[in-house]
């Protein structure tokens, strides 16, 4: 028997332009294009321990690898008052690292895919509406395929999701954020029974999850506000209920 814990960490500096293809405030299709790259620093450490009959290993060690990004914003059309759109791209590279034990159930950074559009909606836009599909390649990402009889590779997963935000001024300098959204989160597995898991090597993984496909509901506020010298300040907080477990964060974001 034995027992793998991993943690990924990533490093990022990017670099982005936007070309105006009309000028600030006037209406029409295909105003604006946004691009960027990224280059990354993948850091994983991971725990791993086996154990047999008359003794054990452990090694706790970490890894580095490399990988980067791009993306790209384009307005597709604004009618500077009621209505825009803006089409988004992304891809964020593989990280391979060269780990430092072989033969560990271990993994890579995976692949990843995104593409999505945003609306503005009503008098002023202060509605936000964000559709969003994304792929996240787990099936290329394990160091290894199964090995046990029976036991599938882990599976590459397509997920999708719907959000919305309206921008509510408050006074003026206030302004709130109320947030809402749907994922379908589709894990990288067949189903949810805890006895048909993916594997690496010799090794399964083993939890018991609800499902294999889930139906994640979430809901957030931000308050912004602007300091003295004019510089935007955001402090947001969010839930999700639907996964294995339910979620939280919180945020904050100055601008200097």
């Amino acid at each position: 028997a034995g027992a793998t814990n991993q943690t990924f960490y990533r490093i990022r500096a990017a670099y982005a332009r936007d070309f105006r293809f009309a000028p600030p405030g006037e209406e029409g299709f295909l105003t604006h294009l946004s691009l960027g790259v990224g280059a990354d620093v993948g850091v994983t450490s991971w725990e791993y321990s086996r154990y047999y009959s008359d003794t054990s290993f452990n090694a706790s060690l970490s890894d580095v690898g490399f990988g980067g990004g791009a993306g790209l914003l384009l307005g597709v059309f604004d009618n500077t008052r009621n209505f825009k759109v803006n089409l988004g791209a992304a891809y964020q590279s593989k990280v391979n690292y060269k780990f430092s034990l072989q033969g560990v159930p271990l993994f890579n950074w995976p692949n990843q895919y995104q593409v999505g559009l945003t609306f503005y909606l009503l008098e002023g836009m202060p509605l936000r509406v964000t559709l969003d599909a994304q792929r996240i390649e787990w099936g290329s990402a394990a160091e290894g395929e199964a090995d046990l009889p029976g036991v599938d590779d882990f599976a590459n997963t397509q997920n999708y999701s719907i959000g919305l935000e309206y921008r509510l001024p408050v006074s003026d300098a206030i302004t709130l954020y109320p947030r809402a959204g749907y994922r379908r989160y589709d894990a990288p597995w067949k189903g949810g029974d805890k006895d048909d898991l993916p594997g690496v090597h010799d090794s399964q993984l083993f939890i018991s999850p609800r499902s294999g496909v889930f139906n994640v509901f979430s809901g957030g506020l931000g308050v912004g506000w602007t300091s003295e010298s004019g510089k935007s300040r955001t402090f947001d907080i969010a839930f999700d209920v639907g996964g294995d477990v339910p979620g939280f964060g919180a945020g904050f974001n100055m601008e200097f």
